[in-house]
C-alpha cells in the first residue's frame, strides 16, 4: 500500500519482519543476575521523582494497587 500526497507517493506501508528469532521462555535463565536490592531506590532518585512518603522512606508503588 502506498500513501500519496497530491498524486505523488511519500510512504509505503509494509508488513513488519521479526529481525531476530525469539526463543521460549526461560531462555536466558541463569545468565541474567538481579541484586538483591534491585527494588531498593537510592535516596536521590526516590527524591527526584518524588516518591517519598512522610517517614522519609522511598514508596514502592504496587502495579496491582495492593
Amino acid at each position: 500500500m502506498a500513501i500519496s500526497e497530491a498524486g505523488e507517493p511519500v510512504a509505503k506501508v509494509a508488513p513488519l519482519r521479526p529481525k531476530a528469532r525469539r526463543t521460549g521462555r526461560g531462555s536466558l535463565r541463569g545468565r541474567i543476575q538481579l541484586a538483591d536490592d534491585f527494588d531498593d531506590l537510592p535516596d536521590d532518585v526516590a527524591d527526584a521523582f518524588g516518591t517519598r512518603n512522610p517517614s522519609g522512606k522511598a514508596v514502592k508503588e504496587d502495579p496491582q494497587g495492593r
